[in-house]
């Protein structure tokens, strides 16, 4: 899932809301590549989580989008 937007359209709270939807279903791996960071998603219910933030765990959006 992609989710894109301007500054303040509601990006961050759609996508911690979907992941906790997730979360709650289903027994998935989660990983997410932010700048920055907004909501942190501790409560491993199902699936696990795993928040990366670009500047700190990896330099820029297309490096890590290349996961295997």
């Amino acid at each position: 899932m992609l989710v894109t937007g301007p500054t303040g359209s509601g990006k961050s709270s759609t996508q911690a809301s979907i992941i906790d939807i997730i979360n709650g279903k289903k027994h998935y791996r989660v990983v997410t590549i932010e700048d920055p960071i907004e909501y942190l998603s501790p409560n491993h219910k199902n699936s696990t989580i795993n928040q990366q933030e670009v500047g700190q765990d990896t330099r820029q959006f297309p490096l890590r989008l290349a996961l295997p």
